[in-house]
């Protein structure tokens, strides 16, 4: 999070330039390029990689819009960020109880999945999922915790190991 007022209509998604401003021994000067997250008032999250973070600690900025078409993965993503949905990528085990079954079993929306022969985006409801396959699915948290445990093997307990 930076001090810096956010530009005119910007908001999550937009891309903008950070700019420490001029002062009398230095010129104004770009220090990243970033993704704005969230505004509050005069701060305003970033996302930027770990090495732009470290530079803009402390200080106030100046934020400039960056033009941009937007790409169906910041549409899909800026989607997200306002759903109570969420994303999680899970991958079928070998014997698991999503193995062999159809996605239509799949609690939540699949909206891919990646298996050998590529990526199956918006896949049929009648698609067999087999161990391997990689699933993107969208959905609330409590079903994407249900999706994962059933893309699992579940473990053996202790106790019914063969008594001797």
């Amino acid at each position: 999070a930076v001090r810096a007022a956010p530009p005119n209509a910007a908001g999550p998604g937009d891309l903008v330039q950070v700019w420490r401003p001029r002062t009398d021994e230095q010129p104004a000067e770009r220090v990243a390029t970033a993704e704005i997250r969230a505004t509050h008032e005069d701060t305003v999250t970033l996302s930027l990689d770990e090495y732009d973070a470290r530079n803009l600690a402390g200080g106030d900025y100046r934020l400039l819009t960056l033009p941009y078409e937007p790409g169906a993965d910041r549409q899909f993503a800026s989607l997200l960020r306002a759903a109570d949905e969420t994303m999680v990528v899970v991958t079928v085990a070998a014997g698991s109880a999503l193995d062999g079954t159809a996605v239509e079993t799949v609690e939540g929306t699949v909206v891919a999945v990646r298996g050998d022969a590529g990526v199956d985006a918006i896949p049929s409801a009648s698609r067999v999922l087999a161990a391997g396959d990689t699933l993107y699915v969208v959905a609330r948290p409590d079903v994407a915790r249900r999706v994962d445990a059933a893309a699992a093997v579940a473990e053996e307990s202790d106790d019914e190991s063969p008594s001797q």
